[in-house]
């Protein structure tokens, strides 16, 4: 056991040297061969936390490395908050304090004035980040204005790809876009991987907007969680408080800053369960505070309950230590406060002149124990860091790892249903989240398709709609009087927007059937169709939404303990409707769908499956290479090649 204090006539002065004598004793330690220490076999530990600038420029000075860990729970580390707001973001982009954090945090990382001014664009932040184009461009530094819009362009896309992304690989995107600053090996990369595993696994049983709710239900009532350990290869020395050491032990302890303590007055208005309320008046005369006597009463209270805890604190940071403790202070003054006072009556040491002297003690069973005391005044001479040991390097090449399992656990039945029809349009348009340039251009006045069919479905399903669209209303009326309307409306057993979740072969897959009836004991899966088609073209169409069909009708199988016997695509438009055989082939049976799969994101090989379906695809002109083949065709069909 050691102490070394510092001596100076102003504290900051004399905190400036106990942390300059703490660097140089770390030195010597970790340069003794008997017993050879390493860094990483030290601790420095402070009570409070508003000395650690003085010691880590104390490190940096001398060379050693270090890693800081100031005691706050896991959801509270600036990385995993950061993308806590991220994913608040996604859920509701209209959340103002999170996404003004995420601006300001690394994964955008514009300057304040860049988000005053986008606030001053609108009522909301959210709203003017959606709205913002080139005419603002000169209201903002050129560089902030490149980040927002690429960051409003990424956000869109995420939300777009919430239902069948999972919610780990867009914040995984999100940090490699950003290059978030978070090292390998670092405590950050090591909270970062925590979050993600943490999401990865919430993603294959809950929506994004639960998980969210429940990261705020989980740091409010555990936020003392510990952080994610860093690399345990890292030769540092672990700078942290008492509080966080609690558990831990180290072949090395220094307990530094002995003299710092924490804030025990009450507040203004306090109140004891067994003193009652008191208060702090103020002098309007003087000017000067005033505890009344119940006040004065809860501070000796407190006082009485503060040097308790601090002495079972204190006794906490000495014990962390296996072979060697260290105790340093700084002197300034003749007044002694907090840990030093109960050092100095305890051991009845004097601290008021510099000297290095040995003193032994005898414990109360009869053992002898020494302890250097080491006082000065004076500033360390430096002391060289050990040099890394030299290692001879063996290169060996390695063939790459084999690359496999980077298949989503979770995905819609629409995106399987895109990958049966063609794995590469599935890969531009779910997995990647490409939009393709062909699309249906719509009549003036007329209501764009997607909201159309939200239209449909919810009066078919008997929900409320505010302002109903005329056509929304006739396609609604087309399916009620047709002869599957009135067989579903005759049924002994219906169910219309039926939500499911199931596990096929590890993959486990969600989504809406529109309608499923039972009539004289058999069962039928309806689809609606809002697609503006020929009936012709309806029975063209119906094969891309066979393995659909066939998916609808396993899960409706699951609930009611039989598969399905009938199962119809209704195209609204021409009012009509096609039955689908859900009897599969070997080839296109669900179970060898998900395989395949689940392979081709294992290996990242999504094939071009070329038929009719290419030239109804958003990506026929566009990214797919489709384009020029059917082209060369058309050119050898005309003789033109």
């Amino acid at each position: 056991v050691e102490a070394i204090a510092a001596l100076s006539a102003q504290i900051d002065d004399a905190l400036g040297k106990e942390a300059r004598w703490v660097g140089r004793r770390i030195l010597e330690l970790v340069n003794e061969r008997d017993p050879a220490f390493t860094f990483k076999d030290i601790a420095v530990l402070v009570r409070n936390t508003e000395v650690l600038t003085e010691f880590t420029d104390a490190f940096d000075a001398a060379g050693i490395p270090y890693v800081i860990n100031r005691g706050r729970g896991f959801y509270d580390a600036r990385e995993v908050n950061d993308l806590t707001q991220l994913l608040r973001v996604m859920a509701n982009p209209r959340d103002e304090v999170a996404l003004a954090a995420v601006l300001r945090s690394p994964l955008v990382q514009v300057s304040d004035e860049a988000l005053l001014r986008l606030r001053t664009l609108g009522s909301n932040v959210g709203d003017s980040l959606t709205r913002l184009d080139r005419a603002a461009e000169p209201d903002f530094d050129a560089e902030d204005f490149r980040k927002l819009l690429r960051f409003r362009d990424r956000l869109r896309g995420w939300r777009m790809a919430r239902e069948h992304v999972s919610f780990d690989r867009m914040l995984l995107a999100a940090l490699d876009d950003s290059g978030y600053p978070a090292g390998p090996g670092t405590r950050a990369w090591a909270n970062i991987e925590k979050f993600l595993a943490q999401a990865r696994r919430a993603s294959t049983r809950m929506s994004l907007d639960e998980f969210v709710e429940e990261l705020a239900w989980v740091r409010a009532s555990n936020p003392r969680e510990a952080d994610a350990p860093p690399d345990d290869s890292g030769n540092v020395v672990n700078v942290m408080t008492v509080h966080s050491a609690k558990g831990l032990e180290f072949p090395v302890v220094f307990v530094s800053a002995l003299h710092k303590g924490v804030e025990t007055s009450p507040p203004i208005v306090a109140f004891s369960p067994k003193l009652g309320i008191g208060v702090r008046w103020r002098n309007p005369g003087t000017g000067e505070d005033k505890d009344d006597l119940f006040q004065h009463a809860i501070r000796e209270e407190r006082n009485r309950r503060e040097e308790e805890e601090s002495n079972r604190l204190f006794y906490v940071a000495m014990t962390r230590a296996e072979q060697h403790l260290a105790l340093s202070l700084s002197i300034s003054g003749k007044k002694r406060e907090n840990w030093v006072r109960l050092l100095a009556n305890s051991l009845n040491l004097d601290f008021d002149r510099p000297r290095d002297e040995t003193i032994t003690y005898t414990s109360p069973n009869g053992e002898d124990w020494t302890l250097r005391l080491f006082v000065t005044d004076r500033l360390p001479e430096p002391l060289p860091a050990p040099e890394p040991s030299e290692v001879k390097a063996i290169v060996e090449r390695l063939a790459p790892p084999p690359i496999a399992d980077q298949q989503d656990t979770n995905a819609t039945v629409t995106a399987l249903a895109s990958f049966s029809k063609c794995p590469r349009e599935y890969y531009l348009a779910h997995h990647l989240g490409y939009e393709g340039r062909l699309r249906r251009i719509e009549d003036a006045g007329e209501l764009p398709a997607a909201e159309l069919g939200t239209q449909v479905h919810a009066l078919l399903a008997g929900a409320s709609v505010e302002n109903p669209d005329p056509e929304a209303i006739r396609l609604a009326e087309v399916f009620r009087q047709s002869p599957l309307g009135r067989r579903a409306a005759r049924a002994s057993r219906l169910e219309r927007e039926f939500d499911f979740l199931m596990a096929v072969d590890g993959l486990v897959l969600r989504g809406q059937v529109d309608l499923w009836f039972e009539e004289g004991g058999e069962l039928a899966i309806v689809d609606y169709k809002t697609d503006k088609v020929t009936a012709l073209e309806a029975h063209e169409r119906a094969r891309d939404y066979a393995m659909q069909l066939r998916l609808y009708a396993m899960a409706v199988e699951r609930v009611t303990g039989r598969g399905p016997n009938r199962a119809w695509l209704h195209f609204l438009r021409p009012n009509t409707a096609i039955e689908v055989d859900l009897t599969p082939s070997l080839l296109d049976r669900p179970e060898q769908i998900i395989h395949d799969f689940e392979q081709a994101q294992s290996r990242l090989e999504f094939p071009l499956m070329e038929a009719d379906h290419c030239r109804r695809c958003a990506f026929f002109q566009d990214l797919c290479p489709s384009k020029y083949r059917h082209a060369k065709a058309e050119s050898a069909s005309n003789g033109k090649l």
